[in-house]
C-alpha cells in the first residue's frame, strides 16, 4: 500500500508533467526533444511513461498539424499575393495604356489644330499679299496720275508719292 502523501505527490507530479507538458507544444521541436526525454525518465511508473509518451506523440501530431496548416496558410498568402501582383500589374499596364491612348489622341488633335491654324495663316498671309499687291497697284496708278498731272501742269516736280516738292 501507498502511503496517503506519495499519492499526493504523485498526483502534484502528474499535474506539474501536465502544465510543463501544455508549455512545451508551443516550443521549438529540439525543446520538445529534450523536454519529453526528461519527462520519461521522472515518470515513476509504467503507466506514466505510456502516458507521457501518448502526450508526447498526441502534442507532436499536433504541432505536425500547426505546421501543415501553416505551410497551407502560408501558399494560400503567397498565392492570394500572386494574383494580387498580377493583378496590379494588369491594372498598371491597362492604365498606362488608358494614359498612351489619351496622349496619342490629345497629340493626333493638337497637330489637327496646328495645321487647321497653320492653313488659316497661309490663307491670311495669301490674302494680306494680295492686299498689299491691290495696295502697290493702287499706288503705282495714283503716282502715274500724279506724274501725268505734274507733266500738264508743270507745277510741281515729282519726287516721290510721300515727299514731292513746287
Amino acid at each position: 500500500m501507498k502511503h496517503s502523501g506519495s499519492v499526493t505527490l504523485r498526483m502534484h507530479e502528474s499535474s506539474l508533467i501536465d502544465s510543463i507538458l501544455d508549455s512545451t507544444t508551443a516550443r521549438q521541436p529540439h525543446s520538445l526533444c529534450e523536454d519529453s526525454i526528461a519527462f520519461i525518465l521522472m515518470a515513476q511508473s509504467a503507466n506514466d511513461h505510456i502516458r507521457i509518451i501518448r502526450e508526447i506523440i498526441q502534442s507532436t501530431k499536433e504541432i505536425r498539424n500547426r505546421l501543415r496548416q501553416s505551410i497551407q496558410d502560408m501558399k494560400l498568402s503567397l498565392n492570394n499575393l500572386e494574383h494580387a501582383q498580377q493583378r496590379d500589374i494588369l491594372n498598371t499596364e491597362y492604365e498606362m495604356t488608358v494614359n498612351v491612348n489619351k496622349l496619342k489622341s490629345n497629340l493626333f488633335q493638337l497637330i489637327h489644330d496646328q495645321r487647321d491654324q497653320n492653313n488659316q495663316f497661309d490663307q491670311w498671309i495669301v490674302s494680306l499679299q494680295q492686299d498689299c499687291d491691290d495696295i502697290q497697284f493702287q499706288s503705282d496708278r495714283m503716282d502715274q496720275k500724279l506724274q501725268n498731272m505734274c507733266h500738264k501742269t508743270g507745277q510741281y516736280q515729282y519726287v516721290d508719292y510721300d515727299n514731292y516738292i513746287q
